[in-house]
């Protein structure tokens, strides 16, 4: 699928389900590698010329909906930066759209079992989310604690005391779904 640039100004939860062209398809697209790597990275990097279609409408923190695998519906990602033009092509770098929870805040709370944490981090975020959590671990006796307000994505994994390392498992990205 040609990846689409859409338009950043709705809200997340209508781009999901968009089934339109969005700003416009990104047709002249010479490269698009989509990087996901088991409980880490899920990145995009993009080589778009300056020469083709909708180049102006792409911006730093603009918002691009592409097909990442034969399995899973398209994902969308934002755009984190940009290189400097080289022989009239520009290369973006992009992030799933769950970085976002990067820079959402969850206060203090503790749970018991799996499902109570992943209830927890959603109903304690400092500010409300689109996004939502759910899981298939049946783990109900280990204790999740976050002891002070810290990024969602850190506490879902990435570093001690995380719902990753308290509960095992592997992350499952799918949009505004953990």
């Amino acid at each position: 699928m040609i990846p689409i640039l859409l338009d950043d100004s709705k809200a997340l939860t209508s781009l999901v389900s968009d089934k339109t062209n969005g700003v416009g398809r990104l047709s002249e697209c010479t490269s698009c590698i989509v990087t996901e790597a088991l409980n880490g990275a899920y990145t995009t990097e993009l080589k778009y010329p300056m020469t083709a279609n909708h180049f102006k409408d792409i911006h730093i923190g603009g918002l691009i909906k592409m097909t990442v695998n034969e399995t899973d519906v398209p994902q969308i990602f934002r755009i984190d930066d940009e290189s400097k033009e080289m022989n009239g092509m520009v290369t973006y770098s992009l992030n799933h759209i769950s970085y976002d929870l990067s820079k959402t805040s969850v206060l203090p709370f503790s749970a018991t079992g799996c499902t109570a944490a992943c209830n927890g981090l959603i109903s304690n975020m400092a500010t409300a989310t689109p996004f939502t959590m759910s899981t298939d671990i049946v783990n109900a006796s280990s204790v999740f604690k976050n002891a002070k307000p810290q990024s969602m994505r850190a506490l879902i994994g990435g570093q001690e005391g995380s719902m990753l390392d308290t509960f095992g498992g592997e992350l499952k990205w799918d949009n505004l779904r953990v």
